[in-house]
């Protein structure tokens, strides 16, 4: 921080402001510790690039520690859909906020396609969503550290380079350190130029010296185990961690195809279902898009059950009979069908909607976001994220 020269009574004023922007972050400390929820989680290993070898691996959060205290200004984290990249920047983001002590590095945990201003106002943007006031976000802008963990850039659909655009680290800029994620399969062959660091002008090259990467690697059989001895004990379950293991060892193939998180949940959902009455389990063929529809059948189970729980008023009660006896889970794949129709029809596919009623009542969104009852109670049973 700049030394200031201050008489006594600026500098009350400011220790009022410091009070105040200390007590802001706590809040903020404390919301997003309560929303993060991980039942289940592995550190992952990763390798230092796309060209590194398979078997040359290091653990992730060991080297993005390693990256903070570093020179380094970016580290961009790789790795295939369901990798686990969301999944280890909130443990990250739990890690520092744990940590996180009156006037050091802030970490802030940002989900790239809810923030509207990507491209030249990034923090602001992200810190008005959380109520911070613009005479606070200047005080940050000019005296603070941010630790960024920017989630999602192919989900944003972005070709642009956000440490430039917004003028990180540059005089009287954000003052940054930046983690930002992307999923492997949305990389062009020149991608590094999306997320390296300018030169000191616009006739330098890029400063591969302030930028690192890092691509998570499958999990291994012994991840694999751990992450099943962590996933039984959630719920009442009449299988074992053998039992698991011994169905994914069994069935061909299906080992290979459950080293990343995702596919795994989805795998440990849809077995026991799979398996049920089969003897010779070396005779069954599983493919991703079988699991995944063994998941949304779950999951719509799941909820209808959670529904017919709850205290619902009169008309939502009916509602929820006239959808059971229609069939509650044909119901429900036929909207999330629909759903992801018109988001690739109208969005170019790009998965998040935002939804104003008196705005978007006349538009498609409201088949899927209105008020309606019906609408409502398949919407809340589906597999989406709201926010």
């Amino acid at each position: 921080m700049p030394t200031r020269s201050l008489d006594l009574q600026t500098s009350q004023v400011l220790d009022g402001t410091y009070f105040d922007l200390e007590c802001a972050l706590l809040d903020l400390k404390t919301r997003q510790l309560e929303e993060v929820c991980q039942p289940v989680y592995i550190p992952p290993m990763a390798k230092a690039n796309l060209q590194a070898r398979d078997d040359d691996l290091f653990s992730l959060i060991d080297k993005a520690q390693e990256f903070l205290t570093s020179n380094r200004q970016v580290m961009l984290i790789l790795g295939d859909s369901g990798a686990g990249k969301s999944t280890f920047n909130k443990h990250l983001e739990v890690e520092l906020l744990t940590a996180y002590k009156r006037g050091g590095p802030i970490p802030l945990f940002i989900s790239l396609p809810a923030v509207d201003r990507l491209k030249k106002d990034l923090v602001a943007e992200h810190l008005r969503m959380n109520n911070f006031s613009e005479e606070q976000i200047k005080e940050l802008r000019q005296y603070r550290q941010f630790v960024l963990i920017c989630d999602g850039y192919d989900e944003s659909q972005l070709t642009i380079n956000l440490h430039t655009t917004n003028r990180f680290n540059r005089p009287g800029q954000w003052n940054v350190k930046m983690l930002i994620s992307c999923r492997t399969q949305s990389l062009s062959q020149e991608y590094h130029s999306r997320f390296m660091p300018e030169g000191k002008s616009h006739y330098t090259r890029q400063a591969a010296d302030l930028f690192q990467e890092a691509v998570i690697a499958p999990f291994s059989k012994k991840q694999i185990e751990n992450y099943i001895e962590q996933y039984v004990p959630l719920e009442p379950r009449t299988w074992t961690t053998m039992d698991y293991m011994d169905s994914l060892t069994a069935i061909p193939n299906l080992m290979d195809l459950v080293k990343n998180p995702f596919l795994l949940t989805l795998s440990l959902e849809a077995l026991p279902g799979v398996t049920e009455g089969r003897q010779n389990l070396s005779l069954i063929q599983i493919s991703r898009v079988q699991l995944y529809d063994i998941f949304v059948r779950h999951w719509l189970d799941v909820n209808s059950r959670r529904l017919l729980r709850n205290t619902l008023c009169k008309e939502d009660r009916e509602t929820l009979e006239q959808l059971l006896e229609a069939g509650f889970t044909s119901m429900g794949i036929d909207f999330s069908t629909r759903l992801a129709t018109a988001i690739f029809e109208h969005q170019d596919g790009n998965p998040v909607v935002q939804y104003v009623h008196l705005k978007d009542k006349k538009s498609w969104r409201a088949d899927f976001f209105g008020p309606d009852p019906e609408i409502r109670l398949l919407r809340e049973s589906s597999p989406l994220t709201h926010s």
